[in-house]
């Protein structure tokens, strides 16, 4: 699996402690295999980001950089990101939208979003590996 790095500054005014770290981590596809080109993603709580990668056996590419709006409360819920531009518009395969919608499901511990793979609109539901 590979690991995706984020590259920002970590925000000193937030206490890591204050809320729940359901979503941050690795994320890979309910049906992972890592001999196929999929998305893997990172959720970093520490720093407030998401980035989701195209990963293949021959490397990986940008398809999102965004905000990521930590919860207050545990359980479920659900964040619209606000892409990092500067990120996204260089990426070759990388998602142009200006916002994505991140579902986080607290119970089935899923990350779901929805990306366009070959040209079509899919809904990618992930889980930890």
């Amino acid at each position: 699996m590979a690991t995706i790095h984020p590259d920002i500054t970590p925000e000193v005014d937030d206490d890591p402690y204050l809320y729940p770290t359901g979503a941050s981590g690795n994320w890979v596809p309910v049906d992972y295999d890592p001999s196929t080109t999929h998305l893997e993603a990172y959720v970093s709580f520490g720093l407030s980001n998401v980035t989701v990668n195209w990963v293949s056996p021959d490397g990986e590419a940008l398809y999102w950089k965004g905000t990521y709006d930590r919860p207050r409360e545990d359980g479920d819920w659900s964040w619209t990101s606000q892409a990092d531009v500067a990120q996204t518009r260089q990426g070759p395969m990388a998602c142009q939208d200006a916002t994505k919608d991140f579902f986080y499901d607290a119970e089935a511990h899923t990350l779901t979003f929805e990306a366009e793979i070959d040209g079509i609109p899919q809904t990618v539901t992930m889980v930890r590996p």
